[in-house]
């Protein structure tokens, strides 16, 4: 089955066009975009809309996926490119240079902190073996920087926010580098 352009482009402008509308609701509600992005993406994705259980009720189809080939993963790898860099756009240098120090030790500190805390929790409580328990240690120690940049025109404490988001801007590669190096360690 090949893949069919033109409905890949509609795809894609639809999706674009929705979270657009979508953002522009929010930012005149005061709420995080965000969040409202991330349920409908629940309600709409597999989790709930298309979960077996429900799909067997409710049938609702908005976008068909393998009409797009490898489109849909190009497109998830530009928007976690997008959402991890867009907000070093908007940060000065002079700013940067100010907050790193704190913001580099939160990030490591908090980063490893986190992943053994976490580590230890889903062990004890899911009985996860080790590597699986630091396993997602690691992703949930991760702090989201399209969260903190949504809460940019919420939150009214400013410094806080700006040492956050150089957090987040170190903490993005070693949410990534540490999830590796537990399934390599695990092979």
């Amino acid at each position: 089955m090949g893949v069919d352009i033109v409905l890949t482009v509609t795809y894609f402008a639809f999706l674009l066009g929705f979270g657009v509308l979508i953002a522009n609701i929010t930012k005149k509600m005061k709420i995080p975009d965000a969040f409202l992005l991330l349920i409908l993406g629940l309600l709409l994705g597999p989790t709930i809309i298309q979960h077996p259980a429900i799909a067997q009720y409710v049938n609702i189809s908005l976008i068909n996926v393998s009409a797009m080939g490898g489109v849909p993963d190009f497109l998830r790898t530009l928007a976690l490119i997008m959402v991890v860099f867009t907000g070093t756009f908007n940060l000065s240098m002079r700013t940067f240079k100010k907050y790193s120090g704190i913001s580099l030790k939160l990030a490591v500190i908090g980063t490893l902190f986190n992943t053994v805390l976490f580590g230890f929790a889903a062990n004890i409580i899911f009985g996860l073996e080790w590597a699986y328990a630091f396993l997602l240690g690691a992703i949930l120690s991760g702090t989201g920087t399209g969260v903190i940049y949504s809460l940019e025109n919420v939150l009214a404490a400013k410094k806080p926010l700006t040492i956050l988001k150089i957090e987040s801007i170190f903490n993005s590669p070693l949410t990534v580098l540490l999830p590796v190096l537990f399934l390599q360690g695990y092979k």
